[in-house]
């Protein structure tokens, strides 16, 4: 019974949709797939990098099965809204010409705390967070930073997560922020 409420609540959020909207290919248990993140400019207002297109050259090259993305696509942060929405504009077609699902996590420079970045990140770029299947397994993005929080996950994605996870299939959890920080000691 609990297996079943937890794919209902998964279903009730909708499927997680790659952020370029190219949908999945066939399933395949042989594989590969790209994991890249924090890729975004060095300042506000500025377009996105010439090593992230050549990255995402490169991608489009080798054609794996899908990418994930680890977030910071944009520099976002203390920008105007305008701003955000430009660097957004800038992204989408980048993504969308590498031919493969493109899934990102949105990390700190997508939602520095901000909720109208996060009301723009969810209408131009896709949810928060979610879960996909492929091969056999279960890829998982989560949201560290939302518009109202830092380094942090929500109850709801928790509890969302819990479910996520109840079936015991294998995962993949990709996110921007790490789940635990080392405390660093000076010499």
């Amino acid at each position: 019974m609990l297996l079943s409420l937890a794919f209902a609540s998964v279903a009730l959020r909708g499927a997680f949709q790659p952020v370029n909207h190219i949908p999945l290919p066939p399933e395949k248990t042989d594989f590969y797939f790209v994991a890249l993140g924090d890729n975004r400019p060095a300042g506000a207002g500025q377009p996105p990098t010439d090593v992230f297109k050549e990255i995402l050259r490169e991608v489009s090259w080798i054609h794996p099965a899908f990418v994930i993305s680890t977030g910071d696509l944009i520099y976002g942060n203390e920008e105007t809204l305008q701003q955000y929405k430009q660097e957004c504009a800038w992204i989408k077609p980048l993504v969308a010409e590498i031919g493969v699902p493109f899934f990102n996590a949105p990390g700190n420079h997508e939602m520095n705390a901000r909720p109208e970045f996060q009301a723009e990140y969810t209408k131009e770029l896709g949810q928060m967070y979610g879960s996909f299947d492929y091969g056999g397994c279960r890829f998982i993005a989560l949201a560290t930073d939302t518009g109202t929080t830092t380094a942090q996950y929500t109850p709801e994605e928790l509890t969302w997560l819990n479910q996520a996870l109840s079936d015991k299939k294998p995962a993949f959890i990709y996110q921007h922020r790490p789940i635990y920080i080392r405390p660093v000691k000076n010499p």
